[in-house]
């Protein structure tokens, strides 16, 4: 008998909203060039909520799998010639070969954080690169007037991953009408006005 994935329920909105993004950065991270349906997509979104399944802190759940993709890309970018599943399988949490095999390589650098707090921390630059991307794909499919001017890495909230938040810092120039659709209380980004 195989091994399949046990389905999880998608509820809240925030949940929601992490699970794509969490989609959208390894889509381009790893599939940039590869187009997939709405049906594909949705099934690929249910995969990587497992990942969240026995979370207490979604948030942090998100920072950690955001941080494994940037590993694995850099894991890739190493040496010509490697590469990874597609992501049907990739991601799915009983493949002993893909995402899931990356949780070891995340708690060997927690464990060195212990000892030199700002460890690997360099994996932030690919973060950054990761959250453009995510930030690019969230402006495109809200159909916005909106640019994207810059963003990075602001802090984490905690030197231990366990229950830390990474924050990104990210510049918008729109019109207020523009941007007040995508920032603010349960939309995706939260917001500090600054009007010129």
């Amino acid at each position: 008998m195989r091994d399949e994935a046990k389905v999880i329920p998608i509820n809240g909105a925030e949940t929601k909203k992490l699970i794509h993004a969490a989609w959208i950065a390894a889509k381009s991270a790893f599939w940039s060039n590869e187009t997939f349906t709405k049906r594909e997509s949705e099934a690929i979104e249910r995969l990587v909520a497992a990942h969240f399944a026995d979370s207490p802190n979604l948030r942090t759940r998100f920072s950690e799998i955001i941080q494994r993709i940037c590993l694995v890309k850099r894991y890739l970018s190493r040496q010509q010639g490697r590469y990874i599943a597609k992501p049907i399988d990739w991601l799915n949490i009983h493949f002993q070969y893909g995402f899931v095999a990356t949780e070891s390589w995340l708690e060997q650098i927690k464990e060195q954080r212990k000892l030199v707090p700002h460890y690997n921390k360099g994996i932030a630059v690919l973060a950054n690169q990761a959250m453009e991307k995510v930030a690019l794909q969230i402006l495109r499919k809200k159909k916005v007037e909106v640019t994207l001017k810059q963003i990075k890495f602001s802090y984490n909230d905690s030197d231990n991953l366990t229950h830390g938040v990474s924050y990104f810092k990210a510049k918008l120039v729109g019109k207020e009408k523009e941007l007040k659709k995508i920032a603010g209380e349960d939309k995706p980004f939260i917001y500090e006005w600054q009007r010129k």
